[in-house]
């Protein structure tokens, strides 16, 4: 994404285009280092009260520590850019020297962007007789923005594309001095299910929800070590905030110390003191990014229904031996999985499935194990048989659409199972999940 929005910014200079780089730059890339010891992320749960498994040099070298690495080539790339010899354009605010060879000017950037709002820049011109445009970008996140010029404040407003400009003859040592005030703002998920983020200016605020029972912090060099497959908090008990979309960052204070926040109004009540920081630096803590907004009815019913699932997960998780989620790689990967003629996909709410026209397989751990459960979208005109190491235990048959999850007894016991799925019409339901189970 940074390397699309780098040839769009080309394409077209708009600052947009930064806005985007500047925020995946320090929230996304900057986030997967380990500031305390080192080591790398590979994935970034958004479960409520999750957190992150880091690399290690000796057992971990995954795809996002080899390869993943010329991410972090990329704080420097985008903060200048220029056009010819008559516009420079500063994206980014980070403490910087640009050597501009081709109009022999140096410009030095200094400041503690983004946990400090004022940067300086000097523009030191060997041949004060050029006239060129420096153009600096006005953030999205920035209410307001001033530039002063060698002390003076400039009387002056973005263009079009967001950058303030000051052409003019640049001298041996002009000092351009920058203001940009952040604030907090709330940010709704585009789906508009009502959860939020919280942001101060480009930095995406966590919720530090402690360093307990972190299991495989530090990854060993197992096949799955780079998951996080520790405890999980039951999603009744994510932290919600009780108020109505347009007032929930009302609700969000900076602390004394001004270096967090804290959320009033917040449920359940253990929340109290929960506080906020720049997720860039809340590394091997247990973590919150998203909050739901809602009234204390509705808060009441749905920790009613989310009780009601949960328990429902943990009896279902309680009897399963194993599981693959269909359509994720490394799930079916781990599972030895084999097809013809089958695709895979998410619904709108990105849980994945797979479907087919001929036939796919899995092999399932099963000792003690005497059923196989299959996860469903019931649809008409779809049916599929099933398999278990080649002899058919049942059918899913078509129906009204819906969710549905069927249990088929083992033929036989065994250490495997192999469960396939073979279509008898045209195309086989959506198929989500199977396990194998143990008896209730």
């Amino acid at each position: 994404m940074l390397r699309l929005t780098k040839q769009l910014f080309l394409e077209e200079p708009d600052a947009s285009y930064m806005d985007y780089y500047e925020r995946a730059l320090l929230n996304h890339i900057l986030s997967s280092i380990n500031d305390i010891q080192g080591g790398f992320v590979y994935f970034t749960p958004m479960r409520p009260g999750h957190y992150r498994v880091y690399s290690q040099p000796q057992t971990s070298m995954w795809c996002c520590v080899g390869s993943g690495l010329e991410n972090h080539s990329k704080y420097g790339e985008m903060i200048y850019a220029y056009r010819g010899k008559q516009e420079l354009y500063v994206n980014t605010f980070l403490p910087s020297t640009l050597t501009w060879k081709e109009n022999n000017v140096t410009l030095t950037q200094e400041g503690n962007f983004p946990w400090s709002d004022e940067v300086k820049i000097t523009v030191k011109s060997k041949k004060a007789d050029k006239i060129w445009n420096l153009k600096l970008r006005k953030p999205s996140w920035a209410d307001e923005m001033t530039v002063s010029l060698n002390g003076q404040k400039l009387d002056i407003e973005p263009d079009k594309a967001g950058f303030f400009n000051i052409d003019r003859t640049w001298g041996q040592n002009d000092v351009v001095e920058l203001r940009i005030p952040m604030s907090l703002k709330a940010e709704e998920l585009p789906d508009g299910s009502g959860f939020f983020s919280f942001l101060y200016g480009p930095m995406v605020l966590a919720a530090d929800m402690g360093k307990e029972n972190q299991l495989g912090l530090y990854a060993d060099d197992s096949r799955g070590g780079h998951i996080a497959n520790g405890s999980k908090l039951p999603l009744n008990e994510a932290p919600v905030v009780i108020s109505d979309k347009e007032t929930v960052a009302d609700h969000v204070i900076k602390s004394e110390d001004g270096k967090s926040w804290q959320i009033t109004n917040i449920m359940p009540e253990k929340y109290a003191d929960l506080h906020l920081v720049p997720f860039v630096n809340l590394s091997e803590h247990r973590y919150d990014i998203y909050f739901q907004a809602m009234d204390k009815k509705a808060y009441q019913e749905r920790v009613a229904e989310l009780v009601r699932l949960e328990n429902e997960r943990k009896a279902l998780d309680a009897r399963t031996v194993d599981v693959v989620v269909c359509g994720e790689q490394q799930p079916e990967t781990d599972h030895r999985f084999s097809h013809e003629a089958s695709s895979s996909g998410g619904d709108a709410d990105n849980i994945h499935w797979r479907e087919t026209r001929g036939w796919f397989s899995y092999v399932l751990k099963a000792s003690g194990a005497d059923k196989v459960a299959i996860t469903f979208m019931q649809s008409p005109n779809r049916e599929a048989k099933v398999l278990c190491n080649g002899r058919v235990v049942g059918n899913m048959l078509m129906g009204a659409d819906g969710k549905k999850t069927l249990e088929f007894a083992l033929p036989e016991q065994a250490n495997e199972v192999e469960v396939r799925i073979e279509a008898v019409s045209t195309r086989s339901p959506r198929i989500y999940e199977v396990r194998s189970l143990k008896n209730e």
